[in-house]
């Protein structure tokens, strides 16, 4: 009889115990299975996110690369509309150049960038080299413009040209962004 009472005990711990086994078994396998669906959905919003920041990031590109180019575009277009292109044009106040930019004497953009940088690096002659003239240009503006506004930049390079002056530069701005944009 006390073989009897063992025997079933041991039956029904075994019962239990499996019954125990089999329901954390069974909440394993359930748990194991929403984390993969929580894994799998984690990588779809990963990708989502990824894919949707490339797009981002691409637009940003492009549009920094737009600016760039409009930029370049507007600093052609000073250089038509003050020497038609020429780097040795010289005006009427001696001004000179690609930008026509005016002698160290009279208080042009030349001596202004000698005074943001501290030091004198340009001196007159750097007016009819187109790189340094233009260096000279991008030094003022990046001191009073650094936001490179088109209108404040064609403002700042010819204060007194008024409307007349800002409304052939932006003429030739727009002839060369159509021309640009029109390119294949």
């Amino acid at each position: 009889m006390q073989k009897k009472i063992i025997t079933t005990i041991c039956i029904i711990a075994v019962v239990v115990l499996t019954s125990i086994v089999f329901k954390y078994t069974q909440k394993l396998r359930n748990d194991l299975i929403t984390a993969q669906n929580t894994q799998v959905e984690l990588m779809r919003k990963i990708k989502y996110l990824q894919d949707n920041e490339r797009d981002r990031i691409d637009v940003a590109v492009e549009n920094i690369i737009q600016s760039e180019i409009e930029w370049l575009l507007l600093k052609i277009a000073i250089c038509v509309v003050e020497s038609r292109l020429n780097p040795l044009a010289v005006g009427r106040l001696g001004d000179g150049g690609l930008y026509q930019h005016l002698p160290l004497r009279l208080n042009g953009h030349t001596r202004e960038a000698n005074r943001l940088q501290d030091t004198i690096v340009f001196t007159d002659a750097c007016r009819f080299d187109p790189l340094l003239s233009t260096k000279i240009f991008e030094i003022v503006n990046r001191h009073h413009n650094p936001n490179r506004c088109i209108e404040r930049a064609i403002t700042l390079h010819n204060s007194g040209g008024g409307r007349t002056y800002r409304n052939a530069v932006m003429r030739e701005f727009e002839i060369l962004k159509a021309i640009y944009y029109t390119i294949d």
